[in-house]
């Protein structure tokens, strides 16, 4: 029976029993061959120069002739310049600074928290404006329904149940 299911399953595929010493000779096969291939004087596939291979996978005779041969590759430059931006403009303080990284944008954390905190102030400062625009339309609608209201209560306007009937 195959699973928990109690159905029979599909048979499993024979094996055939290994013993201890084949298993034992199988292993000494892999050895062998490994050895034998890192015996061998290989050819760096990036300076053509022959090298003894320190591993079985290994295709080039260094860390350096790898990376090269992998810019070559890419059509990668030897070296990437040096960052040089110039100088740029604070866009919170109109500061002149030089940056560090290339996504440079504040001349320092204040300046770039300061910012970040008034472009979330303007936010909120647009909502509140829309919010309170919204509260005055209310607060009219209201002060309209208190006026009428009060006037019933003087007897200036007709009650609400005398005009349904």
């Amino acid at each position: 029976m195959s699973g928990t299911s109690g159905k029979p399953g599909p048979a499993a595929p024979e094996t055939p029993d290994l013993t201890p010493e084949a298993l034992q000779s199988v292993r000494w096969a892999f050895r062998r061959r490994r050895a034998r291939a890192l015996g061998k004087l290989r050819t760096c596939k990036g300076c053509n120069k022959e090298f003894r291979a320190p591993r079985t996978d290994s295709r080039h005779c260094s860390s350096g002739c790898r990376v090269r041969a992998f810019r070559k590759r890419r059509g990668l430059s030897q070296a990437q310049p040096p960052f040089s931006p110039g100088a740029r403009h604070c866009p919170h303080c109109n500061r002149g600074f030089t940056p560090v990284r290339r996504s440079g944008k504040y001349c320092g954390p204040a300046c770039r928290l300061a910012s970040f905190r008034a472009k979330k102030r303007e936010a909120c400062n647009r909502c509140e404006s829309n919010e309170l625009e919204q509260l005055a339309k209310y607060e009219a609608a209201d002060s309209s329904e208190e006026s009428t209201a009060e006037s019933r209560l003087r007897g200036n306007l007709p009650s609400r149940t005398s005009e349904t009937s």
